[in-house]
């Protein structure tokens, strides 16, 4: 059977993925504030492109 969790698109593998699945949760936690949770998420996406 064929793992599904590999191929196009973002994975659990990917580290960008994994960056923001952790950010996510600490913003969800009440741990970070909007603005803060904004500028390391444009911080991540922008990481992972040439």
């Amino acid at each position: 059977m064929m793992d599904r969790s590999q191929g196009s698109g973002r994975g659990w593998g990917d580290p960008t993925y994994s960056a923001l699945q952790v950010l996510n949760e600490r913003y969800a936690r009440g741990e970070i504030q909007k603005q803060e949770y904004e500028e390391k998420k444009a911080a991540i996406l922008s990481s992972g492109r040439p």
